[in-house]
């Protein structure tokens, strides 16, 4: 008989904690979560806020056990952090924890005793959910740069960025985004949200079909962005290589010669040992900054096509290292990292003018961001009814209740036209699609170019309200 009870007694010892658990009685405590609170509940992206839980605890059939346990927190299944607390017999307690909000509406999930340490009566009312909106703010930080915290192996620069942000002269609100090794960005839509989205790359480079800075699904969405009006500084010392790793001229077509701004390119002439401005360029005059790479230098030595302008060099037309535009769009493209400036104030410096430069608020300012139906080269279909649908957005700070959005749909042999519009309300900061139906005509040998426009009365910068693509007409793949 004793040998039969050790043996029972070692089985029960070997068990896993869960299984274990499954031996609990109706004696034992109940752990539950009451309810789930925010110290602000309309946040801004960047704003830190606490998030409370009340955990209860009945204290079992006596009422008067008491339980010490973890509450662990998350955003989305981002894990935030848990906290340890003592909870009495028939009584309740408060977890906290505190959260740097993002842009954008998250659930938040709580869940008591997760690691299953405590002998509970019930085990199924431990997790609870709580929705929160976050409004976006004007910058998105988004660190790609395959470090640690990427769960990558590069050298990790995120922190030059935020430092100099948090040191900036007039705060200004922004979220950051981390993005997973050889993954995507963030899509389109989430872009959109923001005004000046700076793009953290350091020394990544593609090491595989998988590995890869900018990905093709990148390319679109920035372009899509830019043309959407939005601003971007991209930093990286081998984004140039992804594209294309041979030293030399690049073409109208090339994503590097479109929307970067760059011609010719010489890779890895690494940083010059002194950055210096330009004279009379508004982010760049007077500076000189001595460097200091962090990481093995391969910075590029960059020739900007028309309608782009040198930033930084080496006192010269050698080692153009930083280009810019506001012809189009803005941008910023920097081929030496910004954590190779040596000195903290001159990041901080630098931070400010670019910042400055890229960031437009105007008071009226709506955009037509991209045609989501049909795309650029789609096939319409003849004699049936095609949808047109498009994104604007109000990137200026007064709302807008007037906004016309219109079509304007032509047969490239002027034999036939079509044209629709609709008005809209948009506040600020937000996007709105706009749809249209079209009854194209029965003809197959159409080719169609199709423009939409988003106009106000006083729009500050009209540059943005429109887009237009081409469309042959033929008989869809289904």
């Amino acid at each position: 008989m004793l040998r039969k009870l050790t043996a029972f007694l070692l089985a029960i010892l070997m068990l896993p904690l869960s299984a274990m658990n499954t031996l609990a009685d109706e004696g034992d405590p109940d752990l539950s979560i009451n309810e789930i609170t925010f110290s602000d509940d309309s946040p801004t992206g960047g704003d830190t806020i606490t998030i409370t839980a009340e955990i209860a605890n009945d204290g079992g059939s006596s009422g008067l056990i008491s339980v010490t346990t973890n509450v662990s927190f998350y955003w989305d299944g981002n894990y935030i952090g848990k906290e340890s607390i003592t909870v009495p017999g028939s009584n309740t307690a408060d977890a906290e924890m505190d959260w740097k909000a993002v842009g954008g509406s998250h659930t938040i999930t709580v869940i008591v005793d997760e690691d299953e340490q405590i002998r509970e009566s019930n085990e199924e009312n431990n997790e609870e959910n709580e929705d929160i909106d976050v409004a976006y703010p004007p910058i998105l930080l988004l660190d790609d740069d395959n470090s640690s915290n990427n769960g990558g192996t590069r050298t990790e620069t995120d922190g030059y960025y935020t430092n100099a942000l948090d040191n900036m002269s007039t705060s200004i609100g922004y979220d950051v985004i981390r993005v997973d090794s050889g993954q995507n960005a963030p899509d389109y839509d989430t872009l959109s949200e923001y005004s000046l989205i700076i793009w953290v790359c350091g020394s990544d480079y593609q090491s595989g079909d998988t590995d890869i800075t900018f990905t093709d699904e990148d390319k679109q969405n920035v372009g899509d962005f830019l043309d959407g009006g939005g601003s971007l500084w991209a930093i990286g010392h081998d984004i140039m290589y992804d594209f294309n790793s041979a030293d030399g001229d690049r073409y109208e077509g090339d994503f590097e010669y479109d929307y970067f701004g760059v011609s010719y390119i010489d890779h890895d002439r690494q940083s010059p040992a002194v950055a210096y401005g330009v004279d009379d360029d508004p982010i760049s005059d007077g500076i000189s900054y001595d460097t200091s790479p962090i990481m093995t230098d391969f910075g590029d030595d960059l020739n900007p096509r028309d309608g782009f302008e040198k930033v930084l060099s080496s006192n010269g037309d050698y080692n153009i290292s930083t280009i810019r535009t506001e012809e189009d769009y803005k941008l910023v493209f920097m081929a030496i990292d910004f954590s190779s400036f040596s000195e903290s104030s001159d990041r901080d410096e630098f931070m400010e003018l670019v910042v400055e430069y890229l960031v437009e608020q105007l008071e009226n300012d709506v955009a037509l961001s991209r045609f989501n139906t049909p795309k650029d080269g789609e096939t319409i279909e003849p004699d049936a009814t095609n949808l047109i649908n498009v994104t604007v957005r109000n990137r200026g700070t007064e709302d807008q209740d007037s906004v016309q959005v219109s079509i304007d749909v032509r047969c490239l042999n002027n034999t036939y036209r079509h044209t629709d519009s609709e008005t809209i309300a948009i506040d600020t900061g937000e996007g709105a699609f706009v749809e249209f139906e079209w009854d194209a005509p029965d003809d197959e040998d159409y080719e169609y170019e199709i423009k939409a426009e988003a106009t106000i009365s006083n729009d500050e910068k009209e540059d943005n309200s429109e887009s237009a693509l081409s469309a042959p007409s033929g008989f869809k793949n289904v």
